[in-house]
């Protein structure tokens, strides 16, 4: 903030306290037509983000998404409307999926790929999904064996795995794979461990829903 050629670097919420001004937010709210369920469209949120809330207000469902940055229901709404080229009214009972959220630059994204997801629901018809997704665990260990046998070659991946945990032989440095909480361990080599750690990480982060 700039005050008499001088500039002050403040949080907004001490703005009314040291001057004049005030903070406000802006809500958005974005409607789209859908066909399909609220069941439907939670499951593909849940293919999303991690942080799927299903919550009861006034009497109608709300999912919460993104930790409770996105807000997304349904209604019908019902109105008189002429025909193009006719005076003669026409009736409307459609669905609608109601997006809200606080504009800022990050819920603004958020925003997005939720819209983004309701337009794909869609296209796949009134269906009743209700499962929320869930990562196969085998199918990400043999995904990671997969990955280090394209990085380090299949005869460095021991594919019997032990207790939970993975190994990894290379150049005669045992890596060890912790497959429960991600963790890596080479006590011989710093860098070969950073480098598996990261390639465990990543792999474990394209195949499993955002979580904030």
């Amino acid at each position: 903030m700039k005050r008499n050629f001088n500039y002050h670097i403040m949080a907004p919420s001490d703005l009314p306290t040291y001057t004049d001004l005030s903070m406000s937010t802006v809500t958005q709210r974005q409607s789209v037509a859908y066909s399909g369920t609220l069941n439907q469209l939670q499951y593909y949120l849940n293919q999303l983000s991690a942080d799927v809330e299903k919550v009861t207000t006034g009497g109608s469902s709300v999912l919460r998404v993104f930790n409770g940055a996105v807000c997304v229901s349904m209604e019908q709404r019902s109105e008189e409307k002429p025909l193009f080229g006719s005076a003669a009214p026409r009736y409307l009972g459609e669905w609608y999926v109601i997006i809200e959220w606080v504009a800022n630059p990050v819920n603004d994204m958020f925003a997005d790929a939720v819209l983004a997801v309701v337009l794909k629901a869609n296209t796949e018809g009134p269906k009743a999904y209700i499962a929320p997704v869930k990562v196969d665990k085998s199918h990400f260990n043999e995904c990671l064996m997969e990955l280090l046998a394209e990085m380090f070659g299949s005869s460095c991946v021991d594919r019997l795995i032990r207790g939970e945990r993975l190994k990894l032989v290379v150049d005669r440095k045992d890596v060890w794979i912790d497959l429960r909480s991600l963790s890596v361990q080479c006590d011989e080599d710093e860098v070969l461990q950073q480098m598996v750690s990261t390639a465990v990480t990543k792999l474990h982060r394209a195949i499993t829903p955002v979580k904030l």
